[in-house]
């Protein structure tokens, strides 16, 4: 028990740590990105044969936002930043013609997961809205579900086994993997992470896993319930890639080809708590899995047709094949 609230302890001085520096570091962001760039980095990239599916990564400092377009052309966005970054999105899905976003799904309740999502919702006005069901009765957190109810947008907390067929469409397969009742019957917003949602999506022979902020805990719970149903190409690490995440088992049982972790531009006190982590580098390198991150190599989208995939980095004009993990 004494170890537990330690951790707990820990885990709270490092979260405060880094929203303070994040929150004294906001005034000197930049945007990198402006309408015009988003429409000449992606008319650049490498043409795949087929509808592709594109997941975008986008750079949003502190937390996650990925941008999931389907070769149906349904939108979903995966959770929303802190929403110093809504610009950056909205950039992007105007230079792409995108005026709808179908489905939003916030992973869990922590701001630098759906901080964005206020202003996004505000905008956009999403068919669905999708969350997991945590009791959380932050101020922040209550304004967001205000908005949802103001739109009469309908909502829906997911579970592990949820079919997603309806948001993803037809052509992509998609399992809800986690969380299950127990995980998001929490009283600690620091254990929100517990009940992250987790998705996989299959599209052709290529595969992504989302993990939200799962850690070590849950990453054991995962291979537990799910074995090798976890194997995916695409891996977006758990928890920013912070030293509570990122377990050897982990990551042979997922067996990625290429590893992406958000949520570290503002983080950077190596000393103390480096996202990402000494140990899941060390890791993913001794697996030979390229670790990619927008920190490093700016707002990142994933494009696969069905058959071949590559990753791109939007700010840096580059395309790098992704070997697929074909069994």
């Amino acid at each position: 028990m004494a170890v537990t609230k330690m951790n707990f302890l820990i885990k709270s001085l490092l979260s405060l740590q880094a929203i303070l520096i994040s929150f004294f570091l906001s005034g000197c962001l930049q945007f990198p990105a402006t309408i015009s760039d988003f429409k000449i980095m992606t008319t650049s990239q490498q043409e795949l044969d087929g509808t592709p599916l594109r997941v975008t990564f986008f750079e949003v400092g502190l937390g996650d936002c990925i941008l999931v377009e389907t070769p149906t052309g349904e939108v979903v966005l995966i959770d929303g930043g802190v929403g110093w970054y809504c610009d950056l999105i909205f950039n992007y899905l105007e230079s792409q013609g995108i005026t709808r976003i179908n489905s939003m799904i916030v992973t869990h309740p922590h701001y630098d997961h759906y901080g964005g999502f206020p202003e996004i919702l505000e905008r956009y006005k999403p068919d669905r809205f999708y969350h997991n069901g945590a009791p959380d009765f932050s101020s922040k957190y209550l304004e967001l579900l205000n908005i949802v109810n103001k739109y009469k947008i309908p909502a829906q907390s997911l579970r592990r086994g949820d079919d997603l067929s309806s948001v993803f469409g037809p052509q992509v397969q998609s399992q809800v993997l986690y969380p299950n009742e127990k995980a998001v019957t929490l009283d600690s917003q620091d254990d929100f992470n517990d009940g992250s949602i987790v998705i996989k999506l299959v599209y052709g022979e290529s595969s992504f896993l989302f993990t939200g902020d799962v850690e070590e805990d849950e990453e054991a719970r995962l291979i537990e319930l799910e074995g090798d149903n976890l194997k995916s190409d695409v891996l977006k690490l758990g928890h920013h890639a912070s030293l509570f995440s990122g377990t050897v088992e982990f990551f042979e049982t997922v067996s990625p080809q290429i590893a992406i972790a958000q949520g570290t531009q503002l983080a950077d006190i190596y000393l103390f708590y480096p996202r990402p982590s000494y140990g899941i580098i060390s890791r993913l390198k001794k697996l030979n899995v390229p670790l990619i991150y927008p920190k490093k190599d700016g707002t990142i989208q994933v494009v696969s047709d069905g058959k071949s995939c590559h990753w791109n980095s939007l700010t840096q004009l580059e395309s790098t094949p992704i070997k697929l993990n074909i069994p």
